[in-house]
């Protein structure tokens, strides 16, 4: 199944690729014969990385393409067409496929080059990855002067669903098990700051990998992302009762209005129970952040929240998926957290 992460992580792996023939025009002309094995790149690149990355319905409506301006029509017909105004430009997203005329028209029969959005940089700017741009595959900046217009593929929807891939993963894998495995990586606490879950398993991967890896005392080739990590990875991820509890001020009711009684701690083994572990405690959280968990009859439900130990907030509300009851908590100014129902 292919997203827009797994077609710009595809792109991105050919980044330097230069000449031809080169792998790309070979593979093309093994489908559609020798003519294309020095045949000007662009589409054709476009069209390996769609099909490699598992976005070929969406990014080919038509079908293969190595002539720009067919393939800028495909889009037109189906109605995913999108002139390169400024205005337009701003409003392109990661993965479009975006089209070039270098006599600075808007006009699909003028377009010379394609190549696909990396990056909305704002001001009628994006950054591409493109490929046969100075007979190579390279990272461009370029702007709604040049920009004849983009497609929009229909790519599917991706939506991580909260749980660690199986393994084994490693540098130079593409995709949204890729993409699983970064949210997974980040709902665990490690830092993914440049691309995030962009779906390719780069240098930023492999070092958020190695860092859970050292920090979990896991034995196993570092920046890999094998059994051993994938297991603690998804205990990681799996909620639990606390190991300790900050000082709970229960407050009822949030509805009926809250009155202060005795700090309590609350504990697991009670029928509803919530209880709380925080600033730099036992899963290494990030700092002004504490994890709280709501136990019920169908067990723990956890979720980190990040609460300023310096001084009250507003109340921060969610909501247990397993019942219909509410939560609500703050930090007081003694640094204790309030905690407040909020039934349904």
């Amino acid at each position: 199944m292919g997203s827009a992460s797994a077609m710009i992580a595809e792109a991105r792996k050919w980044l330097g690729t230069s000449g031809r023939p080169n792998t790309l025009t070979r593979a093309y002309a093994s489908r559609h014969g020798d003519g294309f094995l020095r045949a000007p790149w662009c589409d054709i690149a476009v069209t390996e990385w769609a099909r490699r990355s598992g976005n070929a319905d969406a990014v080919l409506p038509a079908g293969d393409r190595a002539y720009t301006v067919w393939h800028a029509q495909d889009f037109q017909k189906i109605k995913r067409w999108y002139t390169g105004t400024a205005a337009n430009i701003d409003k392109a997203k990661p993965g479009d496929i975006v089209f070039f005329d270098w006599g600075s028209s808007n006009t699909i029969g003028a377009i010379d080059h394609v190549g696909i959005v990396e990056k909305v940089l704002g001001g009628g700017r994006v950054q591409t990855i493109e490929g046969n741009t100075g007979d190579a595959c390279k990272r461009r900046v370029r702007s709604a002067s040049s920009i004849a217009g983009y497609g929009r593929p229909a790519y599917t929807a991706y939506k991580w669903n909260g749980k660690a891939p199986a393994a084994t993963l490693r540098r130079g894998d593409v995709g949204d098990r890729v993409r699983d495995l970064q949210n997974a990586l980040m709902k665990a606490g490690e830092r993914l700051p440049e691309f995030g879950a962009d779906g390719d398993y780069g240098v930023e991967t492999v070092n958020a990998v190695t860092s859970f890896q050292r920090k979990h005392d896991i034995s196993e080739t570092a920046g890999v992302y094998g059994s051993r990590t994938a297991a603690a990875l998804q205990k990681a991820l799996s909620p639990r009762p606390p190991e300790e509890d900050d000082e709970v001020r229960y407050y009822g009711q949030l509805n009926n209005g809250p009155a202060a009684i005795t700090p309590i701690s609350i504990h697991p083994g009670d029928a509803t129970a919530i209880g709380f572990w925080g600033d730099n405690g036992i899963q290494q959280l990030p700092p002004a952040s504490i994890r709280v968990a709501i136990h019920d009859a169908k067990g723990w439900y956890s979720e980190i929240l990040v609460v300023d130990s310096a001084k009250p907030k507003p109340w921060i509300r969610f909501r247990d998926p397993k019942t219909t009851d509410g939560v609500s908590i703050r930090r007081e100014d003694d640094g204790a957290v309030a905690v407040a129902w909020d039934a349904s």
